[in-house]
């Protein structure tokens, strides 16, 4: 049965694009499980703000003629088929919601919005998100649905004003989660962050450089006055937690002996340091472990990459596995990393938004079964590296395919289908280890952290 409030917000003598909106957040919110995020709840629900451009609602819009598929964060456009034209400033714009179940049945949505007569135009499933057009031709919107998996991601704010979510709509407004200074002096409180809202001030909680300082000025240009910058960070009591592995426990020497006779690569000018481990930790983050578990039962064929000491058969044997303090294709993974991502990594996943788009096969997360080439990214002695799971699924082979004059770069994708790419960069006679490359955030996970003098 249809919701006579909800039609009245559609059909009404007093429906406008905004209450229409109303009622797309309200079917979602009613009828999904999932909450309300970003711009329309700052600029709708706390502060009633409404700006229209003053051509013709089917003018607002731009289809791409020519499409194809990226996963964002590529850049700011791009892998959408539609975005409002550049010139054409429309408030509140759209609608973020973020899914709190891994399964979104989007045909019951779209059901559900058509009913009370809202049109959709266009619905196109990217990696991590549906994304909707409606009302095109009478006054569109879109709405941007995320994935449980990706959703995690979105926990470092912009913005004070940019923290606040609605679970029911519209009288339940609550912050993402909890923030507190980086210093730990103070916690972000909701009831200031819609007082700073209805008083259109902002607080930046991650600098002004970059895409946040370009955010700033938009926001300004609207009349928004940007106040003191506060490093509020999400609160992470009890997120993480390092166990730290004996040097008697097999576990800690079958990856001693490991780094201690790394492989060397054919022709490798510059062969593999031996690494000495003095310290191996177990890494348990809940946070990252729910992401990497949910994303895991979304592949038919996970093809998963495991530490071979938490195989079934390690635990049993132990030293006496065949392949103890071995590097073994198809099980352990490596990554080397500078000292000063090391508490990122741990606290945050690998995340995507900060994939390094110099690597040879594009902007991706990057590990190795062989950990001599994980120590060509490290930090002098003491140096870091983890051992990872790793959902590789349908992997393209591109070993032994390159050399590579440049790297493919940031925009740079798998082809549709497929999950991982394994490849192997050559440099003159010399043929550098195979590495293996994800794109996903979610797709990997930090398990162990070992130190170690080289």
């Amino acid at each position: 049965m249809r919701d006579e409030e909800i039609f009245e917000m559609t059909q009404g003598k007093d429906a406008t694009r905004e209450s229409r909106m109303e009622a797309v957040t309200r079917i979602a919110l009613q009828n999904f499980e999932c909450r309300v995020v970003g711009g329309f709840v700052r600029d709708w629900i706390v502060n009633g703000d409404r700006k229209h451009p003053k051509t013709h609602p089917r003018d607002w819009v731009e289809i791409q003629k020519t499409y194809e598929p990226k996963q964002p964060p590529d850049s700011h456009k791009g892998w959408m088929k539609w975005d409002f034209k550049p010139d054409v400033e429309v408030i509140p714009k759209d609608l973020d919601i973020e899914l709190m179940t891994q399964y979104f049945d989007v045909n019951r949505f779209i059901y559900e919005v058509t009913q009370y007569g809202i049109v959709v135009d266009h619905h196109q499933h990217i990696p991590q998100r549906h994304i909707f057009l409606f009302d095109k031709e009478t006054g569109p919107f879109t709405a941007d649905f995320i994935e449980p998996h990706f959703a995690c991601l979105h926990t470092l704010g912009d913005f004070n004003v940019n923290c606040m979510c609605v679970s029911k709509f519209p009288g339940q407004i609550g912050l993402k989660m909890e923030y507190r200074s980086s210093d730990g002096e103070h916690a972000l409180d909701v009831n200031k962050v819609i007082g700073d809202c209805r008083q259109r001030q902002l607080v930046p909680m991650q600098g002004d450089a970059g895409i946040i300082h370009e955010r700033m000025e938009k926001m300004r240009k609207r009349g928004w006055r940007i106040m003191a910058s506060i490093p509020f960070v999400p609160s992470t009591e009890k997120q993480v937690l390092l166990v730290e592995i004996l040097k008697t426990d097999p576990i800690f020497q079958h990856y001693a002996q490991i780094l201690a006779n790394p492989l060397k690569a054919a022709g490798n000018p510059a062969s593999s340091k031996a690494g000495k481990v003095f310290a191996m930790y177990r890494i348990h983050n809940r946070v990252v472990e729910g992401v990497y578990s949910n994303l895991k039962s979304l592949y038919p064929t996970p093809n998963e990459r495991c530490p071979l000491v938490d195989t079934p058969d390690f635990a049993r044997l132990g030293t006496a596995h065949p392949f103890f303090g071995k590097p073994v294709n198809g099980c352990d993974l490596f990554h080397g990393t500078k000292k000063d991502a090391v508490p990122s990594i741990m606290q945050n996943g690998f995340d995507d938004h900060f994939f390094n788009p110099g690597g040879y096969f594009g902007a991706g997360a990057y590990f190795a079964d062989d950990p001599g080439l994980s120590m060509s990214f490290v930090d002098a002695s003491p140096s870091h590296m983890f051992v990872c799971n790793v959902i590789l699924g349908i992997t393209n082979d591109t070993h032994h395919t390159t050399p590579l004059q440049s790297p493919l770069g940031r925009d740079f994708r798998p082809a549709q289908g497929v999950d991982s790419m394994k490849g192997r960069v050559k440099f003159g006679s010399w043929d550098r280890q195979s590495e293996y490359i994800v794109y996903r955030f979610g797709q990997c996970k930090a398990t162990y952290l070992l130190r170690f003098d080289h």
